[in-house]
């Protein structure tokens, strides 16, 4: 569906969960994001078909951020488009080119702290990715890529992941960004919230809604919520910004009322009901959590020590 100018949504939900792959339409095709591997081949390269174009029409692959469900379809979308560049930003390339590096280093980051997805969702993450990839065009922020009737600018916007890119699109005042800002977290298609948002840099994913606010946009969109508009992306700005507050208050607040140092495992289990009632199958609220944690052992207001073998923290 093109909703606005050259610019076309296509719908791929999975279960109760938004799902939204979007594509740059002009004189040559970029698409943002190749989603899980089996998607290429069952829905983007069909629909640019059903837009009378082939895939010798689709110039490039942008890869938001080195996550599975953004980077799994590379190998599907070169076997179907073999001419394709495909396009990452450097922080993300070793998750993006290496599943073994992204369920390692992205989806087992907590390993030292006893945390780790239930192995029924670890079985899901890997099955949303195909073969290694290799990247042809290796992103900073800032490159200027022509569709032949416009130009689209890559901005970075790190925080969720340290390469998290976003495609802007000026003459539509629209940019893709992927889930380079998450609100509260992700909600279902009832408007619930099941998953809360994750990032491993408070200070890049503050600045990152920063940069996306002086592009001054009118149109915004992410990979898991439906589009946004005016007043609706200010809205989602605070709300995010909200919620990453909330996050350190609460780690800040667990940590001043115990006398003895806690892990990571029992921070979290005190700051879920505080942030949401997400449950243990996610373990994207601790990933946040630490980030914090990380970030005020820096400055000096907590001390990080040891016990029973695992990381834990009080204050200073």
């Amino acid at each position: 569906m093109e909703i606005l100018p050259g610019i076309h949504q296509i719908d791929a939900r999975v279960g109760s969960r938004f799902t939204f792959q979007y594509v740059f339409v002009g004189d040559r095709i970029l698409v943002a994001d190749s989603g899980t591997k089996d998607l290429p081949g069952k829905t983007i390269l069909p629909y640019v078909g059903e837009l009378g174009r082939s895939p010798s029409d689709i110039w490039m692959v942008v890869v938001s951020h080195g996550d599975a469900d953004h980077f799994g379809g590379n190998h599907a979308m070169r076997n179907g488009a073999p001419e394709i560049t495909i396009a990452c930003h450097r922080g993300d390339l070793p998750w993006v080119e290496s599943r073994e590096r992204a369920l390692a280093e992205r989806y087992n980051q907590l390993s030292a702290h006893g945390i780790a997805y239930p192995s029924e969702i670890r079985g899901f993450i890997d099955e949303m990715m195909g073969p290694d990839t290799h990247v042809d065009l290796v992103l900073v922020g800032g490159e200027i890529l022509n569709l032949g009737d416009r130009e689209i600018e890559i901005v970075h916007i790190p925080g969720h992941t340290p390469g998290h890119i976003a495609i802007h699109d000026r003459r539509n005042r629209a940019a893709f960004a992927g889930d380079g800002v998450q609100g509260r977290g992700y909600r279902d298609t009832e408007g619930n919230i099941v998953i809360p948002g994750m990032y491993n840099d408070p200070g890049a994913y503050l600045s990152a809604i920063r940069a996306l606010e002086e592009l001054d946009l009118e149109h915004l969109f992410l990979s898991h919520y439906l589009p946004m508009k005016g007043k609706e992306i200010a809205a989602f700005f605070k709300e995010t910004r909200d919620f990453v507050g909330k996050t350190e208050d609460a780690a800040v607040s667990i940590l001043k009322k115990h006398e003895k140092p806690q892990t990571l495992r029992e921070i979290w289990a005190e700051a879920d009901p505080i942030l949401g009632s997400f449950g243990t199958n996610w373990v994207e609220l601790p990933v946040a959590i630490k980030a914090h944690l990380d970030k005020l052992t820096r400055s000096g207001e907590l001390e990080q020590g040891e016990r029973d073998g695992l990381p834990c923290w009080r204050t200073a």
